[in-house]
């Protein structure tokens, strides 16, 4: 999902223009890195991604689609929960799960990396990002699940480049929580908008336990599948 770093990445970067704003806006994104010490407990985000598509050759009505994600992360563990894939991840294996195909893909973790999270992936891009944004808005918000709406403008180079004409941060500040991110794109291009919607946080879920192997959430004993996995083709690409 490159646009999600890269639109997430305009918000972790320093931009003297609106530095309270980007403040406010990292601390959320710090919050979202701090992973539970307990090795049985994640940092748990149930959120939705609609995406609207323009739908011209077809028909003049915009296409819509809508997909729903868990995320369970910890120190050692990535798991991600949707109808379409489950990708299961620690600090030996990668389990891809693809339900509608019946098949799981195997493969080896990284030797040495450690679990990155996604505020590690947007440092790599974040400080060119920002520097070209053309306007910082901020909105009061009374009565939502939010308080805030922090939205960005970028400037016709790299609003030409990325094809992102502006992207709105929804926030309750005082909690350092992330309500939503909406992501309008340039005329003429094939989305018009992502919105990603936040619709629970919690930073100490015990709703799966993140002590055991990945491993035993696909196989029982004797390398058999699970019962849900039973007749599901196995493609397994590890490095014996």
């Amino acid at each position: 999902m490159r646009y999600l770093i890269i639109l997430t990445a305009i918000a972790l970067c320093s931009f003297k223009s609106g530095e309270n704003q980007l403040k406010e806006i990292r601390s959320v994104f710090d919050r979202l890195n701090t992973l539970p010490s307990s090795s049985k407990e994640s940092c748990y985000m149930h959120y939705t991604v609609i995406s609207v598509a323009n739908n011209k050759e077809m028909s003049n009505k915009p296409l819509v689609s809508k997909a729903d994600f868990e995320v369970f992360a910890s120190e050692k563990q990535n798991r991600i929960y949707n109808r379409e894939i489950i990708v299961l991840k620690d600090q030996s294996n990668t389990f891809t799960i693809l339900p509608s195909r019946k098949t799981i893909y195997i493969s080896d973790a990284v030797v040495g990396k450690k679990n990155e999270t996604l505020y590690d992936k947007l440092k790599v891009i974040q400080d060119s990002v920002f520097a070209n944004a053309e306007k910082i808005e901020t909105e009061i918000v009374k009565d939502k699940a939010y308080n805030k709406i922090i939205s960005i403008t970028l400037n016709k180079r790299l609003s030409s480049y990325l094809e992102i004409k502006k992207i709105s941060y929804y926030i309750q500040s005082e909690e350092k929580l992330l309500n939503r991110v909406f992501v309008e794109y340039i005329e003429n291009k094939p989305y018009v908008s992502v919105d990603y919607i936040f619709n629970k946080t919690d930073f100490a879920c015990k709703k799966e336990d993140m002590s055991e192997s990945v491993k035993k959430l696909v196989f029982v004993k004797n390398n058999k599948l699970i019962e849900a996995y039973r007749g599901f083709k196995v493609i397994d690409s590890r490095k014996k």
